[in-house]
């Protein structure tokens, strides 16, 4: 029998040809294993944490103090390279967010790999640096590691992961041999938020990469870390009437200022009416025009102040004067103009209403100028009129 003061691990004991194996269960820090049906003699105990112990006792009961343990690895994000980095971020689609990956190294270190798996709304940039202990130091030699993508990201044939992750790092064992315990081994990359991004604030299935390493002869693995970088979008509905009759043919332009700048670039989503942000490599368009539903979506959002404006009112109907103030806050409710609830809700769309009708000029602008000028100029002839009938008639 032996007693392992720490941890729970798997143990594999060798004697000549014979291999028996023990697995540990429950949560002590004290762990009993049974090995049965030994004789006496010399004996190997390994650990998947990398203890190797030799009884050379005909004690049948040993106590082993495991020196080692198991390596961990813990994943942050950020939508800025040099910002604060957390577990989860916000982003426009189209934009870089950064990762940083770090693996706390345990002495008597075997064959790590770091595996990293990317969902399918980020596209893995391939930039990645790695350092030991100094974060902002200079990154290590290439001959210290290999990396190994998924055909997803270059299409190669060779030099593949070993499973569906995106990436792989295999660290040599020259390295690994000289790691001391608690050593940090810094791993940065960058990805794209792509126009496949999921949109709102769902944890269940959302922007996600996840951070393992495998370690040891056996391959075992750490807890996995994971980030999620959420995206968001604003609703609108474009109506009429007290009864909100949904207007088509409405057009609206989206952009990131009160007046002046350009719209926000958007590409349709194939048979919706959803309009993602553009990346920066496609053309986009610069209007959305709304159907017999009245309704549409602009997603792809990082939280912040956007503009919306009606470029084009329905024929019949009155264009608004001028752009809407949206503002998305972080779990994905809107204000609008100022206001934070609409009928005592929080506000979760842009309700847009045309009124039909001619539309007058407005206050101050040049159409008021010209009725100006027009009635002058009336009053004056009026006068001029009244004089010479005053002279007529005095004759």
């Amino acid at each position: 029998m032996i007693t392992e003061s720490i941890g729970l691990c798997e143990r594999k004991i060798y004697c000549r040809n014979k291999k028996v194996t023990a697995t540990a269960t429950g949560e002590e820090r004290t762990t009993t294993i049974n090995f049965n049906d030994l004789g006496l003699g010399y004996y190997l105990i390994d650990s998947t944490a990398g203890t190797l112990c030799g009884l050379t006792t005909t004690n049948r009961n040993v106590e082993i103090q495991e020196k080692n343990v198991e390596p961990t690895v813990e994943k942050k994000v950020s939508s800025e390279k040099d910002g604060t980095y957390n577990q989860s971020n916000f982003a426009n689609i189209g934009d870089k967010v950064y990762f940083k990956t770090v693996i706390t190294a345990q002495a008597g270190a075997q064959k790590y790999v770091l595996h990293d798996t990317m969902s399918e709304g980020l596209t893995f940039n391939n930039d990645i640096e790695i350092r030991l202990n100094d974060e902002s130091g200079t990154p290590i030699g290439a001959d210290n590691y290999t990396i190994k993508l998924n055909p997803s990201v270059t299409n190669a044939t060779t030099n593949l992961t070993t499973d569906k992750c995106t990436f792989e790092i295999e660290f040599t064992d020259t390295f690994c041999n000289n790691l001391n315990t608690n050593n940090k081994i810094y791993v940065t990359y960058s990805a794209t938020l792509n126009g496949n991004a999921i949109i709102g604030t769902s944890t269940e299935a959302n922007n996600n990469n996840t951070t393992k390493i495998t370690y040891g002869e056996e391959s075992k693995e750490s807890k996995e870390s994971t980030t999620v970088t959420y995206t968001l979008q604003i609703p609108v509905f474009k109506y009429t009437g007290d009864e909100k009759k949904p207007l088509a043919g409405a057009k609206f332009a989206l952009y990131e200022s009160a007046t002046g700048g350009e719209a926000v670039k958007l590409v349709q989503k194939e048979n919706t009416q959803d309009y993602r942000r553009a990346l920066k490599t496609e053309s986009g368009i610069t209007e959305v025009e709304t159907t017999s539903t009245g309704e549409f979506n602009i997603q792809g959002l990082k939280p912040g102040t956007y503009w919306l404006e009606e470029t084009a009112a329905p024929k019949g109907y009155n264009k608004l004067a001028k752009r809407i103030e949206v503002k998305i806050v972080e779990h994905g409710t809107l204000v609008i103009d100022g206001k934070t609830t609409e009928n005592n809700s929080p506000i979760n769309k842009v309700n847009v209403e045309n009124k039909s009708g001619s539309l007058l000029p407005s206050t101050g602008g040049m159409g008021t100028t010209i009725f100006y000028i027009a009635g002058a100029f009336l009053v004056l002839i009026s006068g001029v009129v009244l004089i010479a009938k005053k002279r007529t008639d005095s004759k």
